[in-house]
């Protein structure tokens, strides 16, 4: 029936992305330590390096590519939806790597991708506030930049898509006066030591799981890919109208409501221990927001949702964002030292 159908599609969009932020909280993706840690390759000669980031990445992966074939060709269509939305872009174009490069770099300055943020930033932390009040507002920004031009459509959105771009504006600006407020995120703001890496392997596995299972519900119900910051992207998009917008929005709420009950049953994983002066995360956010609009995708997009239908492209930007962010964490941590503070800071130092 449509009314069940209209229903359906925005809870499906809201529990998907519920479940993959369960999952990112789950696997350690929203401790910006953990990222580095594996990132970081002077890591393996002083014994912090940690292989969590690979097992979480390495078993959505295996969903989202055992499951792509079976759900394609055996349902023939989404359960919620009339066909399957699959992108057709072949081009490995300069900026397809341009855009990956500058969310490698991003990535690697502060350790969180739009994902992890957004579940995280229910933490209320400064340096993750102003990542993803950066990010959102390099994404509007981009997006309006980026957009296919279709005059017809963009008339037609003009009040939402401008609504949309003000009010990503607005995030920026409160979330850059808020963490400012709240004070300035260098070693001296750690007291004592920090708490350790969670050293469960069956987290990451489980949290690998759970996400790469949010990606594979999301195409059978609804017959879409799931980016992340495709869909947070979305919301700023001048081409589509109200619904579409709205589904996007729910995702985005569903990724807090994840953060939401992370908050209150595993409260550490979403806390913000990585030792870094606020202006990285301004730069940080906003190279993530714009290198993912730019290079059309993420972890989650590219990563996972094109590498598992086998995507040569998604394959070249995957390469380039994880080859950026192992080069930028490995060469800054040697020359300047960033990357350190949050080891010392476990042994309190």
């Amino acid at each position: 029936p449509a009314l069940l159908r209209s229903l359906a599609v925005p809870a499906s969009f809201f529990g998907c992305a519920a479940l993959l932020g369960l999952g990112i909280g789950l696997g350690g993706m929203t401790d910006p330590r953990k990222l580095n840690a594996f990132m970081n390759l002077n890591n393996l000669a002083t014994g912090h390096w940690d292989p969590a980031i690979l097992i979480v990445f390495a078993t959505a992966l295996g969903v989202t590519t055992a499951t792509y074939p079976l759900t394609v060709k055996l349902m023939k269509k989404p359960l919620l939806a009339e066909e399957f939305d699959i992108p057709k872009k072949t081009e490995i174009d300069a900026r397809l790597v341009a855009g990956a490069a500058a969310f490698g770099v991003g990535w690697a300055i502060t350790g969180l991708c739009p994902g992890p943020a957004l579940v995280a930033a229910v933490s209320g932390d400064p340096k993750t506030l102003t990542f993803v009040a950066f990010m959102t507002l390099a994404m509007g920004v981009a997006k309006r930049i980026t957009a296919p031009h279709d005059p017809a459509k963009a008339a037609k959105h003009a009040n939402a898509s401008s609504l949309a771009l003000l009010s990503a504006t607005a995030l920026a600006a409160v979330g850059a006066i808020v963490a400012a407020a709240m004070g300035s995120p260098d070693s001296s703001a750690l007291a004592g030591p920090a708490p350790p890496l969670d050293p469960v392997v069956w987290h990451a596995a489980a949290g690998g799981a759970m996400i790469g299972g949010a990606v594979a519900g999301m195409l059978a119900l609804t017959g879409e890919i799931l980016g992340i910051s495709g869909m947070v992207s979305g919301v700023y998009s001048p081409n589509q109208g109200a619904q579409y917008k709205t589904n996007r929005g729910l995702f985005v709420a569903g990724m807090l409501a994840a953060g939401g009950i992370l908050s209150r049953v595993f409260p550490a994983t979403i806390q913000n221990f990585y030792v870094a002066p606020l202006p990285v995360f301004m730069v940080g956010g906003a190279l993530v927001g714009a290198g993912t609009v730019v290079g059309c995708g993420c972890t989650s997009g590219h990563g996972l949702a094109g590498n598992g239908r086998l995507s040569k492209r998604s394959m070249v930007a995957t390469a380039v964002f994880f080859g950026t962010n192992v080069l930028v964490s490995s060469v800054l941590f040697k020359v300047v030292g960033m990357g350190a503070g949050w080891i010392a800071a476990l042994v309190g130092k």
